[in-house]
């Protein structure tokens, strides 16, 4: 609501009052000229009364008023490491200094090696983030 408004949805004189608002549920329509109907729709059901009528994240995220900037922000976020020089080499280990081997394990990986890693990592984060209600559920989020 407030970054669609620049307001806060429930506001009071006093902190009764305050309360009082965000009990009845009452906030100030954002202007139908400027917001699409799925994302007005999307608002009144974030901020609806009962919780378990509010949606899951996962829900939000794939709901049609805010699927395409995430699929967006997803590409965006692929091109910008793709692009990148990452440094992604690890520290030599006690075991490699052992070996006579610590001045090699510290090595820049190949460019190939980078996007394998930051494809792998990224499908990681999603997997991780599956069983969390409150977080993205799997890839179908991002699909």
């Amino acid at each position: 609501y407030e970054l669609m408004t620049l307001r806060k949805a429930f506001d009071g004189s006093s902190l009764p009052a305050l309360v009082l608002n965000i009990v009845r549920g009452e906030y100030p329509e954002p202007p139908q000229e400027l917001f699409t109907p799925e994302l007005r729709a999307l608002l009144r059901a974030m901020l609806a009364r009962d919780p378990g009528g509010r949606p899951t994240a996962e829900e939000v995220l794939s709901s049609a008023a805010v699927r395409p900037q995430v699929r967006d922000y997803a590409a965006a976020l692929r091109a910008s490491l793709n692009e990148r020089p990452t440094l992604l080499a690890r520290a030599p280990s006690f075991a490699d200094y052992a070996r006579g081997n610590g001045d090699r394990a510290f090595s820049r990986p190949t460019s190939a090696a980078l996007s394998t890693s930051t494809s792998t990592a990224m499908r990681a984060a999603v997997r991780a983030g599956a069983g969390s209600r409150a977080g993205a559920r799997g890839a179908g989020a991002f699909a």
